[in-house]
């Protein structure tokens, strides 16, 4: 694989440089047939160009954030590769470091999975987010404005504040 990075720092233009980019490289010069194939070649999890990402510290993040007026949402946790017990004790530190929502849908989730998060956006008393992780048209995965129906009525949404 010829070096990408300068031709994919400039597809990503302004924006911060991900996978996507150099899919998208790859497509233009012909070495893939198209930005999936980049992903399940390449790109995707267990491949060569999947990088472990370093994460600064929940704490560190939140307490930066916290008081400046803004929605501190925990997008997709149940993307994470983490069991339930984990993921219920990222979300206990998510609230008690000034988290204050959590996306229970995020495009096509399970139900199951949506009733889950419901349950603990009740019990953690913070609000609900959803969201479609819609990055581009190249994802068979995902649509525009597309999520898991959830339990609007009984659950306070961040869009409640505006």
């Amino acid at each position: 694989m010829p070096d990408l990075f300068d031709n994919a720092m400039q597809e990503a233009g302004t924006s911060q440089i991900g996978r996507p980019h150099f899919a998208r490289v790859m497509v233009d010069q012909n070495l893939v047939k198209d930005v999936n194939k980049a992903f399940d070649r390449y790109l995707g999890n267990k491949r060569l160009g999947q990088l472990r990402d370093v994460w600064p510290d929940l704490e560190s993040v939140l307490s930066v954030l916290n008081g400046h007026g803004m929605e501190l949402v925990l997008a997709h946790p149940k993307r994470y590769p983490i069991t339930v017990t984990k993921l219920k004790k990222l979300i206990f530190d998510f609230v008690q470091y000034g988290g204050t929502s959590l996306e229970v849908s995020s495009g096509n989730d399970k139900p199951e999975s949506v009733r889950l998060l419901e349950g603990l956006i009740k019990e953690h008393k913070i609000k609900a987010s959803v969201g479609s992780d819609f990055h581009g048209p190249y994802g068979p995965w995902c649509q525009v404005g597309k999520f898991t129906p959830f339990d609007e009525a009984r659950i306070g949404t961040v869009w409640q504040d505006w």
